[in-house]
């Protein structure tokens, strides 16, 4: 099940590499900059409530929609959908059910008919680094209204994108020249290796989990963020948050997970990973460079 499989850093890093300058361009934050974020910043429920299951006929992982100007997106990591040769894991995917506060189901669940998406230039992925955006829906012609969904979009029964409403917007992110070592981070994800332990009789394991830890450093070669958050299968894609405030109530949304940092050990027959306990998270930089590419 190549998405139960976890991202490791040489994966993660192989579009680093090369003559070019990566894009985009970064800076650490200066020297002044205190270690409290300035904003006010989201509660923990607003990252639950856009927190999607994204389950395909090989795998699954997590995505999280995203709100801005040019319409309403489907985040993800880019080998949640594509294979290590550049091709679709899956033709269709199924999207959600969106999840509200206290676990209640929102929204149905959506199926993307992901060719289709491709052909269309709606599904679009970083060129170096380990990010994917569909675009679900386009701003309304008229300028005011629902948002219009998307061909190859196929919703169950009203239409939910034109009246989602509490999505995490561009306004909630937090640069990656801000994110600040030390502070406390969060992820929201569905681990599906522990589904057959949560699922009880009449009820499911779709939902989404949340995982603490701390912002532990950044990659020195490129514009990734490393964290002490341990990762499990099926997180991959899902929205991971840096802490506001002293409370641990208020977080700015600072990038994607990418996965699990591995060593490999040994050699031959004997050749085996472990894994450190640390994750690469892909900087919303990145993401918005993607979704600044539609107009």
């Amino acid at each position: 099940m190549r998405r139960l499989i976890f991202f490791i850093l040489a994966g993660v890093l192989a579009g680093c590499a090369g003559d070019q300058p990566m894009s985009p361009q970064v800076s650490s934050p200066p020297k002044s900059e205190t270690s409290k974020v300035n904003g006010a910043g989201q509660s923990v429920e607003q990252f639950y409530h856009s927190s999607v299951l994204l389950a395909g006929r090989n795998g699954a992982g997590t995505g999280f929609l995203f709100r801005t100007p040019q319409g309403v997106f489907l985040v993800t990591a880019r080998h949640v959908l594509f294979n290590s040769d550049g091709g679709l894991w899956d033709n269709r995917l199924v999207v959600g059910p969106q999840v509200r506060p206290g676990g209640v189901p929102g929204s149905p669940p959506l199926t993307l008919d992901l060719p289709l998406l491709q052909s269309l230039g709606e599904l679009r992925s970083h060129p170096r680094l380990d990010a994917a955006v569909v675009r679900l829906a386009r701003p309304a012609k008229s300028g005011t209204g629902p948002a219009e969904i998307i061909e190859g979009v196929l919703a169950t029964g009203d239409s939910p994108i034109g009246t989602w409403d509490g999505l995490l917007t561009d306004g909630d992110c937090l640069p990656f020249a801000r994110v600040s070592e030390g502070m406390g981070a969060m992820l929201v994800g569905f681990p599906v290796s522990l589904s057959a332990i949560l699922t009880t009789p009449g009820g499911h394991a779709d939902i989404p989990l949340l995982r603490r830890g701390t912002v532990a450093g950044r990659y020195p070669g490129g514009p990734l963020i490393i964290t002490d958050i341990p990762s499990l299968p099926g997180n991959s894609g899902g929205p991971v948050a840096q802490q506001t405030d002293d409370t641990g109530h208020r977080w700015k949304l600072i990038g994607l997970l990418s996965g699990l940092i591995a060593k490999h050990v040994g050699s031959g027959a004997n050749d085996f990973e472990i894994h450190t306990g640390y994750s690469l998270v892909v900087p919303m930089d990145v993401v918005l460079e993607v979704i600044h590419g539609w107009h």
